[in-house]
């Protein structure tokens, strides 16, 4: 039965985020855009940095 909460579908939000992050910058930024620099850290940010921007021009319009 449905109980309308979403406690459990978000768990592992960060090991899947995370995961993400680890897997795009073993790809390299041939195959994942993100990937940026020589860690794992780096390809975090840069997404990071892309959403921000994004945000900015969001919140301007």
């Amino acid at each position: 039965m449905y109980s309308g909460y979403w406690t459990a579908n978000v768990v592992d939000t960060d090991k899947i985020i995370e995961e993400f992050f680890e897997i795009c910058y073993q790809a390299g930024p041939e195959k994942c855009s993100f990937a940026a620099g020589n860690t794992v850290e780096r390809t975090r940010d840069t997404l990071d940095k892309t959403l921000a921007s994004l945000n900015k021009t969001i919140t301007k319009s």
